[in-house]
């Protein structure tokens, strides 16, 4: 009960990471300048904005998917296929953990890769 508790928080968390990125995008055409004064006060460069909201992204899509799993291995474990017993208790926890190991590594790397892009960009 307590994984499938952290794996709504988790859930729950990144929606909203989305959902305020995905706002932000929104404000980006419309020119926020509430926006553009976090950015330059906080030196993120658009590139790695969008470099972390994909990434979050991903990490949601993934999210939702183990949660897709573990549905359906409960469903087959309560119509009485016991050999899903193992994956209902297993798969949670390992995809959860795949799922944060990624998006942090990929977030934690969006700086890097968006400087590689704006430095080939750059340079064309």
């Amino acid at each position: 009960m307590k994984n499938k508790m952290r794996l709504l928080v988790v859930m729950l968390a990144l929606a909203l990471a989305l959902s305020f990125a995905t706002s932000a995008a929104a404000e980006d055409k419309e020119g926020s300048p509430f926006k553009e004064l976090v950015l330059k006060v906080m030196g993120v460069s658009k590139k790695t904005v969008e470099k972390e909201v994909n990434a979050v992204g991903r990490g949601i899509k993934k999210g939702a998917d183990v949660v897709v799993e573990e549905a359906k291995d409960v469903g087959k474990l309560a119509t009485g296929d016991v050999s899903k017993t193992k994956d209902v208790l297993v798969k949670p926890v390992t995809g959860t953990a795949e799922m944060v190991g990624e998006t942090a590594h990929d977030v934690i790397n969006a700086p890097i890769e968006a400087g590689k892009e704006v430095t080939k960009e750059e340079t064309k």
